[in-house]
């Protein structure tokens, strides 16, 4: 059976997505169905329950989030279609988008789960083959790394490259 009404309220950032989840939940009698992190801070909550109760939750929920953080999206399917609801619980194909539901983890990613990208650089030449993303990645963990943590993830892959090979110039990789 497919529930009444579906609800997501998407936000920038774990706090104001806790923040609406908990007043979703305290608004209206409506059932958490998952928490959604994509990288690199937007995280959607997904509710369930009757049209006008996840309307009402909805719309708690937006404004609790929007008083300490941003809120990026909200909305409200009525009615859903029954083959919409198995397909919103596929895994997704996208690395950086980690799903859960009540009573897993919290979904953030933790340090051991991240990528072994960059832990041990010893080979800086293998640099060109790394994506943006990765370089990104790379960047944020160097200790006095010449960007700030804003200027790396607006930076080009071409800056990066360039950035990392000054970087490691001047601190070589220990082997």
């Amino acid at each position: 059976m497919t529930p009444k009404a579906i609800g997501m309220v998407e936000t920038e950032g774990l706090v104001a997505a806790i923040e609406a989840c908990d007043a979703m939940l305290k608004a209206a009698q409506v059932k958490l169905v998952e928490q959604s992190v994509t990288h690199p801070a937007l995280v959607t909550i997904l509710v369930e329950g009757e049209v006008a109760a996840v309307r009402s939750a909805v719309d708690a929920g937006a404004v609790a989030a929007a008083r300490i953080g941003r809120v990026v999206g909200t909305h409200v399917i009525a009615r859903p279609h029954e083959t919409l609801q198995p397909a919103m619980q596929e895994p997704p194909h996208n690395p950086h988008i980690q799903k859960t539901t009540p009573g897993q983890s919290s979904g953030l990613p933790r340090e051991k789960d991240s990528p072994p990208v960059v832990a041990d650089v010893t080979d800086v030449a293998n640099l060109d083959d790394k994506s943006v993303v990765e370089l990104r990645f790379l960047a944020r963990r160097l200790p006095h790394f010449p960007l700030t943590g804003r200027q790396i993830s607006r930076a080009r892959r071409h800056e990066l490259l360039e950035r990392l090979q000054q970087y490691f110039a001047t601190n070589p990789p220990s082997r």
